[in-house]
């Protein structure tokens, strides 16, 4: 209940907020890096504020109609956020929660997995986790303050904001090595994000980098895939420009592994270069 107190700050609620150019961490370039530590209130302003003020607010037209749209839906971005300060393991010492702001994505992570549950793959299905409370006090306030609801539906709400959205912008939850993320893809990017995205890193950087560099990584992880194939999933046309300049430049610099099959070249992605976290 400290944590609440107007005067609070210690280590034990600190946050770091993190602003990067491209889709990695990988990439070497943050724009903005922060760190805060105070009360749980002041904690979800604080984040709030910092991606409020660096994420896209645009519009789009459909007919003679004008329709806002951000990079993340208010109530998601609402609920991602009280879920990682409610439900963050507070007897971690030494920890923080993480909010990393991607050219695609928002990923949030808060320390702790998922309370009596252990490591969860990373799946689409954010409903189909029951959510246990971990630290009863917290979240008996903030429901309290009518920032959380008592039945738990913070999760289906999220669901509920990118329920018409392509695959590619869905939002999806993983658990790993004692730490809980959500991933909120950005709407305003036409690209969004595969599932495997947050979870690939590379030991160098990619050079000419392309922008469906990742896309092709992540689906191509662990299974020989055609050109037709990866074309099919990332939706763009099939041309000699795919196979000779996108893919080519990868295998080039050694992150696509080829075979021959029945005339057709396969790829595969080459794990001494691209590793999962």
């Amino acid at each position: 209940a400290r944590f609440f107190k107007n005067d609070y700050s210690g280590e034990n609620t600190k946050i770091v907020c993190s602003y990067y150019k491209g889709e990695t961490r990988g990439d070497n370039i943050v724009i903005a890096s922060n760190s805060f530590e105070g009360n749980l209130i002041d904690s979800y302003n604080y984040i709030w504020e910092f991606i409020n003020a660096r994420m896209n607010h645009g519009f789009i037209k459909i007919g003679d109609k004008r329709i806002d749209i951000d990079s993340y839906p208010e109530r998601a971005l609402h609920e991602s956020i009280i879920n990682a300060l409610a439900h963050r393991d507070y007897m971690q010492d030494g920890t923080q929660i993480n909010v990393d702001m991607f050219r695609n994505r928002l990923v949030i992570s808060s320390p702790g997995s998922v309370f009596n549950s252990g490591d969860i793959s990373a799946t689409y299905n954010l409903s189909g986790l029951i959510s246990k409370r971990r630290n009863t006090v917290i979240s008996s306030t903030f429901v309290y303050c009518k920032a959380m609801e008592a039945k738990g539906t913070g999760f289906e709400k999220i669901e509920e904001d990118y329920k018409d959205m392509d695959p590619k912008h869905k939002p999806y939850i993983f658990s790993k090595n004692n730490q809980f993320s959500i991933v909120l893809p950005d709407l305003t990017n036409p690209d969004g994000c595969y599932i495997l995205d947050e979870a690939l890193y590379f030991t160098k950087q990619i050079e000419n980098k392309g922008k469906y560099d990742l896309d092709i990584l992540s689906y191509c992880y662990g299974s020989y895939r055609s050109a037709k194939d990866i074309v099919q999933k990332l939706g763009i046309s099939d041309s000699s420009y795919v196979r000779h300049t996108i893919l080519g430049n990868l295998v080039k610099q050694g992150y696509l592994l080829t075979r021959d099959v029945a005339k057709t070249t396969e790829y595969i992605t080459n794990k001494e270069y691209v590793l999962l976290k």
